[in-house]
């Protein structure tokens, strides 16, 4: 069970020029205490070289600049934010917008993807994608555009209203196991002696060319299984409007 789940994002500045930055309204709901997660700044001050801050969850804007090559892909932000009480929780994201430069000049026109990342303690468990269109205000340059591409006269609008929205399943808080020993040494040992027996009895009686039938193993059948199936382990919807009353409203700069 997710123990965060977003509620609601808002695109506050859509549409807008190609050149100006993301802005997300994010609402999200804490449905238990989390253990803060960790972040190392490293500094050097007085023989130091790291300074410890406690904070909780991890949002990214990814803005895809090739669906050929995830090589183009630009981290436009990444902010943390907490400790985050439980309950309602919004802020503001704003971003730098895509940088020109670094998207193949065939791919800056035309429809491509953008979407937010949410991870705790370094681990993603839910992803938010829309898809954005890139075009000229001037109708008449969409239909025939120049040979250069002039950026400052580029819109950009994002579906806003078809979020997709999937889901990842990560341990969160639970404790890992340790690793335990049922055996003794010595128990160890009287096993391997007995399996090493039973090699050469099986040897005696069926003789070295005598082939022996393989029996499927049920991690085998689980394998098909899941195959058959398809992956459990995402889940894909729409995004609900949250109607919560009470909320916690905090503003995080980069």
């Amino acid at each position: 069970m997710s123990l965060v789940n977003l509620t609601n994002i808002n695109i506050l500045n859509n549409p807008s020029s190609f050149l100006s930055p993301f802005t997300f309204e994010i609402t999200f709901e804490v449905l238990e205490n989390l253990q803060e997660g960790y972040l190392f700044l490293h500094v050097k001050f007085n023989s130091e070289e790291f300074t410890l801050f406690a904070l909780d969850l991890e949002f990214k804007v990814i803005y895809v600049g090739s669906a050929e090559k995830s090589d183009f892909d630009q981290e436009l932000e990444s902010v943390l934010v907490g400790p985050v009480p439980l309950g309602d929780n919004q802020f503001i994201l704003t971003t730098e917008p895509p940088n020109p430069e670094n998207i193949p000049k065939e791919d800056i026109l035309g429809v491509t993807v953008v979407f937010l990342s949410c991870l705790y303690k370094s681990k993603e468990f839910v992803r938010v994608g829309y898809y954005s269109n890139t075009e000229y205000e001037d109708p008449a340059l969409n239909e025939n555009p120049p040979s250069k591409i002039d950026y400052s006269i580029l819109k950009r609008l994002i579906l806003a209203d078809k979020p997709r929205l999937t889901r990842f399943s990560i341990p969160w808080d639970e404790a890992e196991k340790p690793f335990e020993i049922s055996e003794t040494n010595d128990e160890m040992d009287e096993d391997q002696e007995d399996l090493v027996e039973e090699e050469e009895d099986l040897d005696e009686e069926t003789g070295d060319e005598e082939e022996i039938e393989l029996v499927e193993s049920d991690e085998e059948e689980e394998e098909e299984e899941f195959e058959e199936n398809g992956d459990q382990g995402t889940s894909s919807m729409k995004l609900d409007d949250d109607d919560g009353s009470d909320d916690v409203t905090m503003v995080v700069e980069a």
